[in-house]
């Protein structure tokens, strides 16, 4: 048995636990990709969690205010762009991102040449701000790089708070 296949065994084992007892999930647990991440967060500068803090802070703030409105979907690209300015490295981005509790997808080798495609190149980060099983709030972010396979520094930040219904 290989140590790659013992990690992946023990994370199956550890997982089915935590389903079978109905613990939830801590984010570093939740799979090989997040426990990553996780170690990355423990690396992060220390502005960039500084920065991922006030960033979520602001994001609930706006969440409890969109929930007590009952509105729907909410842009904040705007917010997100005073932590992660246009030029800032997707490593330090990244860090951010995952400060402010987002699961932050892993960057794509793009094979298509010319301009950027935000859906194929851009890399995504989420979290789910309420647990609600009908309609849950997810705030979600797009960092979108200069050119395909090109993360050295983010060209454009979208992100938005919207709803996730069944």
């Amino acid at each position: 048995m290989t140590r790659e296949h013992k990690i992946r065994s023990s994370w199956i084992s550890l997982t089915m636990l935590v389903l079978v007892l109905g613990l939830r999930t801590p984010q570093w647990i939740a799979s090989p990709a997040a426990a990553q991440q996780y170690s990355m967060q423990a690396n992060a500068p220390a502005n960039a969690v500084q920065d991922g803090k006030n960033l979520r802070a602001e994001i609930n703030s706006i969440y409890a205010s969109m929930r007590s409105a009952h509105k729907g979907d909410a842009d904040v690209s705007a917010l997100v762009q005073k932590y992660i300015p246009v030029g800032t490295s997707f490593d330090n981005a990244e860090a951010v991102l995952r400060a402010a509790g987002c699961v932050v997808a892993p960057r794509r080798h793009s094979i298509h040449p010319g301009n950027v495609d935000p859906g194929l190149d851009g890399v995504f980060g989420r979290v789910s701000l309420n647990g609600d099983i009908l309609q849950a709030f997810q705030f979600g972010v797009t960092l979108i790089p200069r050119a395909p396979n090109d993360y050295s520094a983010v060209a454009a930040v979208t992100a938005a708070i919207y709803i996730v219904s069944l």
